[in-house]
């Protein structure tokens, strides 16, 4: 299975579980609703309604918290894809160059780290990135403000308290275009994305067999942007849009699938230079060889 189905796989499991999330808060705010009944008055209607929208607020509110808690389920569940990809492309020369039981001593160290600080790695590429949390309180008050305002011109509209809860099902709906659907898509594929992105370059920043790493445009990339410039750059003489270790740029637009993949020193290069005791220290330090 390559990279792109197993990342695709993960991704699909994450946009699934914001759905759940997004049909809980819509069964959650139209319950709220429905309890408040159709008052006869002005002035009742007009507490009700404020009513409505106190509860349609404290619903989103809780769901965008726990969208802060699938966005950093899913980062480390893309920090782990990674690595595993990472050795993959390692293992291209470790076969040559590694016994299997030396190869299986790497890749324990690899997924035996525990919980990876996945916020670190994003800071190191992503250098003006704001933390997943403050990113998910952005995010949500977009979103709340957006349905405050749809409830505000509804209210002038003179709609009913089922009319209200109308809007705010097809606001919250994770079937419907557009709203508290898009925002959560959005964020969690651009931030699950962009976790991928930071912990595949920094674990090839210093590994010594990686002379670059190459930008490779993703399938669902219908029109020509930056990530075009990127896979087409030429940079020095590592390669067509190969960049040096520690100038790979980050994702540049949201829900970016365009990836990176270390370009390798040629094989036979590898194994003078392992058999010569070049990647002693390294080894020694990284997997405990």
């Amino acid at each position: 299975m390559d990279w792109l189905t197993r990342y695709l796989r993960l991704q699909r499991r994450y946009d699934a579980q914001v759905n759940a999330r997004l049909r809980e808060a819509m069964a959650d705010a139209e319950r709220d609703i429905a309890r408040l009944g159709e008052g006869t008055g002005a002035l009742v209607r007009s507490v009700q309604l404020m009513q409505a929208m106190t509860s349609i607020s404290g619903t989103l509110a809780g769901f965008w918290n726990a969208m802060g808690d699938i966005i950093a389920a899913g980062q480390q569940d893309a920090a782990t894809e990674a690595l595993r990809m990472s050795f993959d492309w390692d293992a291209v020369l470790l076969k040559i160059g590694l016994t299997a039981a030396q190869r299986g001593a790497m890749k324990r160290s690899l997924t035996e780290a525990g919980r990876f600080n996945v916020e670190a790695m994003l800071a190191r590429i992503y250098k003006t990135r704001l933390p997943l949390s403050q990113q998910v309180y952005k995010t949500g008050a977009l979103a709340q403000g957006w349905v405050e305002s749809r409830l505000d011109r509804g209210i002038a509209r003179g709609l009913t308290v089922a009319e209200l809860a109308k809007e705010v099902r097809d606001f919250i709906n994770p079937r419907t275009p557009g709203g508290a659907t898009y925002a959560a898509r959005r964020l969690a594929r651009t931030e699950i994305n962009a976790a991928y992105h930071a912990v595949t370059i920094v674990h090839a920043e210093d590994k010594p067999w990686v002379t670059g790493m190459q930008w490779r445009l993703s399938g669902s990339h219908p029109t020509r942007d930056i990530c075009d410039v990127y896979a087409n750059n030429d940079h020095s003489d590592l390669g067509k849009g190969v960049f040096p270790q520690d100038e790979v740029p980050p994702k540049p637009h949201p829900q970016c699938l365009c990836t990176v993949f270390p370009t390798l020193l040629p094989v036979e290069v590898f194994l003078a230079q392992l058999k010569s005791g070049v990647y002693d220290d390294y080894m020694s330090a990284t997997y405990g060889l």
